[in-house]
């Protein structure tokens, strides 16, 4: 049985729910808009999903604070067609949004979807929360310095010749460090900078690889024998 319970103070709504939701099998209503608050209604009865009218007081603040708890699972009704303020819902933590114009048929596949783990909400909207995502990233990544800005003063020095095509022996010598330190320095470039060798390094750096550079090799595939079915 999915346990459902209802947090709406429109009581007559909320009865009409009860009744629509005692004709689907499977379904078993605990609690409705009579409990004194939700989180006495969750308690009380540990439902599986709670059905919350969108335009309730407090309700992206109640979906935040019922988001850390396993469940109930929440689904919105009633929510208007607004696709930032339903994105807003699912991020504070909403897992279904029905609109007024629902039917009953949405309304049973939305329990049972939200209640196996998905998502339920119109296209729009989760295309709106994947845009979000998307430049939530960005910012963050616009907020990050250079990878160039994050290297050492030594490290730049050993990058700038480097990518001039200068072996660790010249490097050594015009900075008065031993090969075995530029090596080591080198390694930290290609780390922080997320490249493989000096080809990318002289590449990242607005250059051109080295002339005396091999060219990367990539092993042949090997070849398949050929097996002919006998008919």
């Amino acid at each position: 049985m999915i346990r459902i319970a209802i947090a709406d103070d429109d009581r007559l709504h909320c009865e009409g729910l009860r009744a629509l939701l005692a004709g689907f099998p499977g379904f078993l209503v605990v609690g409705g808009a009579e409990e004194a608050s939700v989180l006495c209604l969750i308690d009380a009865y540990d439902p599986d999903i709670l059905l919350v009218d969108s335009h309730r007081t407090g309700v992206l603040d109640l979906l935040a604070g019922l988001r850390p708890r396993e469940r109930p699972r929440s689904i919105l009704l009633g929510v208007d067609g607004d696709a930032g303020w339903s994105a807003l819902a699912l991020e504070s933590g909403a897992r279904g949004l029905l609109p007024r114009s629902a039917c009953a048929e949405s309304l049973e596949k939305a329990i049972r979807l939200v209640h196996e783990g998905h998502v339920w909400a119109p296209h729009l909207v989760l295309d709106r929360v994947v845009e979000d995502a998307a430049k939530q990233r960005e910012d963050r990544r616009a907020d990050r310095p250079p990878a160039v800005d994050r290297l050492s003063e030594r490290e730049q020095e050993v990058r700038r010749h480097a990518a001039q095509g200068l072996t660790n022996k010249e490097i050594a010598a015009r900075l008065g460090i031993r090969p075995a330190t530029v090596k080591a320095h080198l390694t930290h470039v290609f780390q922080k900078l997320g490249l493989r060798d000096r080809i990318q390094l002289a590449v990242h750096d607005g250059g051109h690889p080295p002339l005396d550079t091999p060219p990367a090799v990539t092993p042949a595939e090997p070849r398949r024998a050929r097996v002919r079915l006998a008919s």
